[in-house]
């Protein structure tokens, strides 16, 4: 990816994208163009057009006499524009669709036959394949819910329907009208009578024919229902005379009036004696009852003697002092309450029987009183409507008349809309020609690519380049090794890159007796085992140096098959005391010595060798010049933990898959681990440019 604070971007750096994005540039623009074309001559159906034109005499059909409720006649003319306003919604309308799809049967197309010729019939089992997956899809829409089913009608309509325009033409009174439509057979048929059963439809829109109908109508309702309100009229005058019906309302009034107000006396009365009853039981209910509680009673009445005899029975018990006297006094006070309360429950039983009599009195006087009174207004109601009624009658009487005397002069106009232009069978489909189509899909087709291809490398964070490596870790690049000569393996690495890279790590470590460099990977697979081995080889074949390879990644250990060492003798081994370490050092290519890892079970892994580091390095620096130190990749923890022993790293960095992030991580990781890092690695570097074009080009 070329980054917004490059100092430039050169036509190499432009050819390099190109080129690294040449394969996914291609499927998009074989995959675009592709289906774009195959689509223009499979799937896609030639659409032709035909116009009609319809000329719109202004004012022609609103000039005759037109009769108002008012009884005026107006001689109105229309505007221009709004009448061809009006023709073309009349034109555009479903009805006249609908009709035009029913009559010439729209909507029971035979099946097409199978045609004959290789391509014919490959474009045919397309079509057909195309249009099975698109009622599938429809079946599943209708079934979810998100579409309504539609008949074979209601689709020839909607198709019609959205090939059918129509406008009118500049400031003419002309009126365009096109259809388009798949097939060159019955498009011109299809409009033709489009056109023929809309000029059917105005017609019957425009003309007046109704009006006389609708007056006479209204003239035989009214008349029919004045009769029926003389009937009425003539049965109450037959049943009583106004007069009478008045004086028995005014009877009838007098002695609701009297009715209420007995009533009314029978309801205190009954509240009354119900009280009484009520204070009565309450004291009856206590062992020393109190019958001045209940009330007073009328003169002479049965209820007036027993209260004074209750009254006697008390004055009599307080004079005397024997239990057997009182008692008896008492029961003879218990059986005068019980036959009070026997008589007030007689009263109140007599007194609700009259209440009950008054109420339905009453309500029968009411009833009575309503009945009149409905006749009353139904008297003056049916009064009131025979006038109006009337007064309709005479007034439709004369429109129909107005109506019939007009009809001569209806039934005069003409149209004001002719057909200048019939609709001819189209000569060549409209639209793009093919020979455009496929040259705007393939630029079309190149620009998504291109576009694709800008997009993926301004979100592409991966380092490609010695330049991103050396700006993004701040150390040089110690060598380039492209991943076209790795494709033999390990023994045919390109040795001018590593030897560059010795040369250069040995400078950076200077005079030190002993240098002891970490080789850290940014990812598994990056090869920073071959790297280091490399690096170990050159520098032991140019300066004649002792150099150890330690193997710390047991995760992904490789030497031992590589090199075909004995899988015995292994750091593991020297780490557990198993063996010492002179023992455990084999050897390797060029006189190199290597410490080898075996695979361990990471389940069961205890970091035994990075525990001996402290003991390890010291040991092997007696040795060796130089300890190069094979480290698992970055994502890994324990390459933090060579802070204590190490103090300088080289970063191996795959092409491609190393990015931006994780070499800012590396870089952050190792300062704040005290680690300096003395130089880079960009292994698997791709030469996406074929040697021919870079130099005829750019050499």
């Amino acid at each position: 990816m070329i980054e917004a604070d490059g100092l430039h971007t050169s036509f190499r750096d432009l050819a390099t994208i190109f080129f690294r994005r040449l394969r996914p540039m291609a499927a998009i623009f074989l995959l675009t163009a592709g289906g774009a074309i195959a689509w223009q001559f499979l799937l896609h159906d030639d659409v032709y057009e035909v116009t009609a034109k319809l000329l719109v005499r202004v004012g022609a059909e609103k000039a005759a006499t037109q009769v108002t409720m008012t009884g005026q006649r107006d001689q109105v003319v229309g505007f221009r524009q709004q009448d061809v306003n009006s023709e073309v919604d009349i034109l555009k309308s479903l009805d006249v669709v609908g009709r035009v799809v029913d009559k010439l049967r729209l909507d029971r197309r035979a099946p097409t036959p199978v045609p004959e010729g290789l391509w014919r019939r490959i474009r045919y089992e397309t079509k057909r394949f195309v249009s099975g997956i698109r009622e599938w899809v429809d079946e599943i829409m209708i079934g979810a819910g998100f579409r309504p089913r539609l008949t074979d009608r209601e689709k020839a309509i909607a198709a019609l329907d959205s090939g059918l325009s129509v406008s009118s033409q500049g400031e003419s009174n002309i009126i365009v009208v096109r259809l388009k439509m798949p097939g060159r057979e019955n498009v011109a048929a299809v409009l033709n009578g489009l056109v023929a059963l809309y000029l059917e439809s105005r017609y019957g829109l425009f003309e007046d024919t109704g009006a006389a109908k609708v007056f006479e109508k209204q003239t035989d309702e009214v008349r029919e229902r004045l009769k029926s309100a003389d009937l009425k009229m003539q049965r109450l005058e037959l049943g009583a005379s106004l007069a009478a019906i008045a004086a028995r309302k005014e009877i009838l009034l007098r002695r609701a009036a009297e009715t209420q107000a007995s009533l009314i006396n029978d309801l205190l009365l009954l509240s009354e004696s119900r009280e009484k009853l009520e204070r009565l039981r309450e004291q009856l209910k206590s062992t020393n009852p109190n019958i001045g509680v209940v009330g007073s009673f009328n003169a002479s009445t049965v209820e007036e003697s027993l209260v004074k005899q209750m009254t006697e029975l008390r004055k009599e018990e307080a004079k005397f002092d024997s239990s057997a006297r009182v008692v008896n006094l008492r029961r003879q006070f218990r059986a005068l309450a019980a036959i009070l309360q026997s008589n007030l429950e007689a009263t109140v039983r007599e007194r609700t029987g009259a209440t009950e009599s008054r109420s339905k009195e009453l309500a029968r006087i009411k009833d009575e009183l309503a009945t009149i009174q409905a006749r009353e207004a139904e008297w003056v109601t049916l009064k009131r409507e025979i006038r109006i009624l009337e007064q309709r009658y005479e007034f439709y009487q004369k429109k129909y008349e107005d109506v019939a005397a007009a009809g001569t002069l209806e039934r005069a106009r003409i149209g004001n809309v002719v057909v200048v232009q019939r609709a001819q069978d189209p000569l060549r489909p409209i639209g793009v020609s093919r020979f455009a189509f496929v040259l705007i899909a393939g630029t079309l087709a190149a620009l998504a690519a291109l576009s694709w291809c800008a997009v993926a490398e301004f979100l592409d964070h991966g380092v490609r380049t010695v330049e991103e490596v050396e700006r993004r870790l701040g150390a040089p690049a110690l060598a380039v090794p492209h991943l076209a000569r790795e494709a033999a393996g390990p023994a045919a690495l390109p040795k001018a890159a590593f030897r560059k890279a010795a040369l250069a790590l040995y400078r950076a470590l200077g005079d030190e007796k002993a240098g002891t460099v970490a080789f850290i990977g940014t990812n598994a697979g990056a090869g920073c085992t071959t790297a280091a081995l490399q690096i170990a080889r050159n520098m032991r074949a140019v300066y004649d140096c002792k150099v150890v390879v330690v193997e710390l990644d047991d995760r992904d250990a490789s030497l031992c098959d590589r090199l075909a060492l004995d899988p015995e003798r292994t750091l593991q081994a020297y780490a557990r005391g198993e063996r010492a370490l002179a023992d455990c050092l084999q050897d390797g290519p060029n006189g190199v010595k290597v410490l080898a890892s075996a695979p361990t079970d990471q389940s069961r892994r205890r970091d035994p060798e990075f525990a001996q580091l402290a003991r390890l390095v010291p040991d092997l620096e007696r040795s060796f010049a130089h300890i190069f130190l094979d480290m698992p990749p970055v994502p890994q923890p324990e390459f933090i933990a060579v802070g204590q022993v190490v103090s300088r790293a080289v970063i191996v960095v795959e092409s491609g898959r190393a990015r931006y992030e994780m070499l800012q991580r590396i870089r952050t990781e190792l300062a704040h681990e005290g680690i300096a890092m003395i130089g880079a690695v960009l292994n698997k570097q791709r030469r996406y440019i074929p040697s021919w074009i870079y130099r005829a080009i750019f050499e």
